[in-house]
């Protein structure tokens, strides 16, 4: 039996540092579930597979406008910036909501809005609703904004499973 705790505790403690590798902070990890655990590894697999498939050169004029919270910052910001976006930081004005929304314009590919979406699904950040801004053109065409919804507090978070299945992201309101 103690071997068995010993051979368990050794295999949390692979985990949690797995975890913390793609930007999990200790308080998500404190709170997390065996599905949230799954869900990080599969987004890591997809990343990692949808990564090798475009250059990294086609990424260089997209900028990711990311307000960062619950998630280790720098290992976020490496891991998009290590894609090849550009990558600017703000304060969120939306303090009590978590990062739970990808916003994204027309000119960014669905794989790049895939991509983002992964790199935050595997640091423990439940991504709730992906659509396109309001005004998709202009100063917005080449723009992937992370932040949080109000609207969508309540909302189931998506799948690594429903993302890599979607051919596209919709406005519903």
């Amino acid at each position: 039996m103690s071997s068995f705790r010993s051979e368990t505790n050794e295999r949390f403690t692979d985990l949690a540092n797995l975890l913390k590798s793609f930007g999990w902070v200790n308080e998500k990890l404190a709170e997390t579930n065996l599905t949230d655990a799954e869900q990080s590894l599969r987004a890591e697999e997809e990343r990692t597979l949808l990564a090798s498939t475009a250059s990294i050169r086609k990424r260089e004029p997209i900028t990711i406008e990311y307000l960062p919270k619950d998630v280790d910052r720098e290992i976020v910001e490496g891991a998009l910036k290590e894609l090849g976006f550009r990558l600017t930081t703000g304060v969120t004005q939306i303090l009590h909501v978590p990062t739970n929304a990808i916003w994204f314009g027309a000119s960014v590919p669905i794989e790049d809005v895939k991509l983002v979406a992964y790199t935050l699904i595997r640091a423990g950040v439940k991504i709730k609703v992906i659509r396109p801004f309001r005004n998709p053109r202009g100063a917005r065409a080449s723009i992937v904004q992370v932040g949080a919804d109000e609207l969508y507090v309540d909302a189931p978070a998506l799948t690594v499973e429903e993302i890599r299945s979607a051919t596209e992201f919709i406005r519903k309101e």
